[in-house]
């Protein structure tokens, strides 16, 4: 049975990866494929929305609950904004979701 608390982070998420910038995040970044060696040294804490979506089905964020969710999310777009220079498409689709993320979890009740 889902909470209501599920039930709203089910809703954020969804509306998040709904967003056009959010193609970006829906995996993990693949650095070897990318040619990005570097970035393991900077990133550190990889995370990207299909698994926060997998951790969520996973039933793992029951009892971290919402606050271990976003914190999730933000990782996300917080290891965008490590990675990418000001002024890149990435960088600044990772501060847009940032954004993105503060009104949709406001709206969610949260």
């Amino acid at each position: 049975m889902k909470t209501l608390v599920h039930t709203g982070i089910m809703s954020a998420l969804a509306a998040l990866e709904k967003h056009e910038c959010a193609v970006i995040f829906t995996e993990p970044v693949d650095h070897v494929a990318l040619g990005l060696p570097d970035y393991p040294s900077i990133v550190k804490h990889p995370m990207d929305l299909g698994t926060v979506a997998k951790k969520l089905e996973n039933n793992e964020y029951d009892l971290g609950g919402p606050s271990q969710f976003v914190t999730d999310v933000q990782l996300t777009f917080h290891n965008c904004l490590a990675y990418n220079p000001v002024g890149t498409d990435a960088r600044q689709m990772g501060e847009i979701m940032l954004r993105e993320l503060k009104q949709k979890w406001i709206a969610s009740g949260f």
